[in-house]
């Protein structure tokens, strides 16, 4: 190529005195946004997204910057240049995802109503102007696109807003991830080494065969329990030679979902030629959990682990630089992460969130425990997985311990009705029915339930708030042994909580005294057995995933106890959660014999869901603006409304353990690093802002960052050893 002059895209690498050529990251660019996209951009719009993203920096005032760092930056912007080509150059359909990628590189996706403001605002500008005069050898190049192809996803003329929508995230995460891995190269290229050594689907699946067989060989203890988890297994692994789309796999607890999912998925992205595995929990509390479980399979190396509250690095078997970079794109064979991490992202509007959304696609995504997604959103969540399945080669798993139902088109016509992975599953419920269940209907003091949890030595109790988690462990602790009484709820930072559940744990293998008393955090996937449950009167699905913590195994002499009561001094979370135990006190009017059979949540489900109009899936409207041709792609407005955890929170550290106390003395507020946040997650207690704590921050609290959340460090002794930050154990 014949260039006149050297334009530069990036400064000297440290240590050496190497730019990067405009050229060269232009190109660089398109080539790897394009191949992000190749199996769903037929016209390569991403290619010339990449190619003219930085034309901006053809502008002379951001070549003398470059040439000469110790000149005061005057002009930022870089990407209007791209955006204004692409709208004097292509034919419309074309130039709108072209404009809207550009224009937003930077800061993330604008509303679709900025777009032409900011071309007719700038087309003429002299900054513009030099800097496609001075590209325009480069662009010679590169002939525009010419191709008319009618595209398979969308007819502009009257365009499925919502799969337009989609489009242009996955276009955008591609431009975005593109750019900063080919900048990432020029200044670190030791990074991209971290990023290219991963198995294939195939290799896992042989090691996931190779442990199974081995678990199938030792001898265990409840041998009937084992041919079950075993014969789920293998009929899941038989399934996933098929071709469609969305299936469900619905066994009760301590059967083995967590590998026989993985089982179905790895095989099935063989099949179906998919790359990765994603699987999305509900509760950051049982990420460590399954994630350990991949990591003993399949090699640290191998597995992301990826929520708000990991860190990598110190104390991990892998290079931590691995786990960063790959958290940043989801670029690993098997990614375990939240729900929420999941989906919000699939609405966000910043870039660093959107990065990933191209490596959801070619993918198998295992959604756990289906069931907790949150109801008030289920319309957009089920517009988005029917986009995924169709178009970007995605394959869902519909997981759960709780019998589901997919027959009410009404509220789940996009996402159709799945293949069952297990035969007659419903007979499943029925013969593993590992605990008697006991409804008390009558309201009931605490002091009265202790009477009723005293009569067993070890037993678990969930309550619905933490207020009254608080109340009942300071009644209970009095009247046993005080150490064998313990408080879990999320006013405990999680390295606190995994300590306790530790502790707790080594008491009931030991057969000792022991009495948890938790919020409904420990309910969904956490592995432990208690011989009797008491759970607060709850939506259904949770009571029975509150019955999974007990008799897990199967190993008890008679079967465990459940006990279902209505506190008489316990509080309620308001909304769905409310609406939910509501109508569980109906179901359970004629019905509570009756919770080992399929067809009592079929109807509780069906029943839930209609005692509202459709708005009820929808509170915010999100799936109305998005369809509107006016108002739809709005990118920022979705992202904002689209809000899983809908909590106004500060980030507290508590000085836990003396990891933590480090971890605080290390930090610099100077030179801020995303790695120590990450660290520190695990000493972190999420505080709502009316909570008591607050109201006079500094008598308790240091405030030590709030460039995108308020961070504090406790500072005064009211982090209690047994149940966490005091102050905010009091608020609901």
């Amino acid at each position: 190529m014949k260039i006149l002059k050297k334009y530069w895209a990036h400064s000297e690498r440290k240590g050496t005195d190497e730019k990067q050529a405009l050229e060269e990251h232009l190109l660089n660019t398109a080539e790897l946004a394009a191949s992000f996209t190749a199996s769903f951009d037929p016209e390569r719009l991403t290619f010339y997204a990449g190619l003219w993203h930085d034309l901006g920096k053809y502008y002379h005032e951001f070549q003398d910057y470059l040439d000469d760092p110790t000149l005061r930056r005057k002009h930022r912007d870089h990407s209007t240049a791209g955006g204004v080509y692409a709208g004097q150059s292509l034919d419309w359909s074309q130039a709108f995802i072209v404009m809207i990628l550009i224009f937003s590189h930077h800061g993330g996706l604008i509303c679709a109503k900025d777009l032409m403001k900011r071309f007719e605002d700038n087309k003429d500008e002299s900054f513009i102007q030099e800097s496609l005069q001075k590209g325009s050898l480069f662009l010679e190049h590169y002939p525009l696109p010419i191709s008319r192809v009618k595209s398979d996803y969308w007819d502009f003329e009257s365009p499925d807003m919502v799969s337009l929508e989609i489009r242009i995230r996955m276009f955008f995460s591609a431009l975005v991830d593109a750019d900063f891995l080919d900048t990432e190269h020029h200044f670190y290229p030791d990074k991209t080494h971290l990023r290219t050594t991963q198995k294939e689907p195939s290799e896992l699946y042989q090691l996931l065969l190779n442990h199974y067989q081995s678990l199938e060989r030792a001898e265990r203890a409840n041998e009937a329990i084992n041919r079950t988890r075993s014969f789920i297994f293998h009929q899941c692994v038989e399934k996933a030679v098929d071709h469609h789309s969305f299936y469900l796999l619905s066994v009760p607890t301590g059967l083995g979902k967590t590998l026989s999912s993985m089982g179905f998925a790895l095989k099935h992205a063989i099949e179906t030629e998919k790359k990765r595995v994603i699987v999305a929990l509900p509760f950051t509390s049982i990420i460590d959990q399954n994630a350990g479980e991949y990591k003993e399979i399949f090699g640290d190396e191998h597995v992301l682990e990826h929520h708000s509250q990991v860190s990598w690095g110190e104390g991990q078997s892998v290079d931590g630089g691995k786990m960063e970079l790959a958290s940043e794109n989801w670029d690993m064979p098997i990614v375990v992460s939240s729900t929420v991490q999941l989906f919000e992202s699939l609405f966000a509007n910043k870039k660093v969130a959107t990065r990933k959304l191209h490596n959801i696609a070619n993918s198998v995504i295992i959604l756990d425990e289906f069931q907790m997604l949150p109801i008030d959103l289920l319309e957009p969540i089920f517009a988005t997985i029917e986009e995924l399945m169709r178009t970007y080669n995605v394959t869902i798993v519909a997981s759960s311990a709780t019998p589901l139902s997919f027959e009410w088109k009404n509220y789940f016509q996009k996402v159709g009705q799945p293949v069952s992975l297990i035969d007659n599953s419903e007979r499943l419920f029925e013969e593993y029915l590992r605990v008697e269940f006991q409804y008390n209907a009558e309201p009931i003091t605490w002091d009265g339930l202790s009477e009723q949890i005293f009569k067993f030595k070890q037993a678990l109790i969930i309550v619905n708030t933490k207020k009254d988690a608080l109340e009942l462990y300071n009644k209970l602790k009095y009247q046993v042994k005080y150490d064998d009484v313990y408080h879990l709820s999320t006013s405990m930072c999680s390295k606190h909580r995994q300590d306790i559940l530790s502790e707790v744990k080594e008491k009931l293998q030991k057969n000792k005294s022991v009495f948890l008393v938790s919020t409904q955090l420990i309910e969904a996937g956490v592995d432990i057995d208690f011989p009797a449950v008491f759970r607060a009167i709850a939506s259904l699905d949770r009571i029975i995933q509150a019955a999974g913590r007990c008799n897990r195994e199967g190993l008890l002499e008679k079967k465990g106890s459940v006990v279902i009561f209505n506190p008489s001094e316990g509080g309620m979370p308001l909304g769905m959660y409310k609406m939910a135990a509501e109508q569980t006190k109906i179901t359970l009017e004629d019905k509570w014999k009756e919770l080992h059979l399929p067809n009592t949540y079929v109807e509780f489900f069906e029943k839930l869901y209609r005692l509202g109009n459709k708005k009820m899936l929808d509170n915010k409207g999100i799936q109305r603006e998005r369809s509107d041709p006016c108002s739809g792609l709005n990118f920022p407005k979705i992202s904002k409304d689209f809000q899983m955890i809908d909590e106004d929170t500060v980030s507290v550290i508590c000085p836990y353990d003396k990891i933590c106390e480090e971890l605080i003395k290390e930090w610099n507020p100077k030179m801020p690093d995303r790695l120590w946040f990450r660290r520190v997650q695990p000493y972190v207690v999420n505080v709502q802002r009316q909570d008591p704590l607050l109201r006079e921050p500094s008598l308790n609290l240091r405030k030590i960052w709030d460039d995108w959340n308020d961070w504090f460090v406790l500072k005064t002794d009211i982090y209690d050893s047994k149940i966490g930050l005091q102050c905010s154990t009091h608020h609901d």
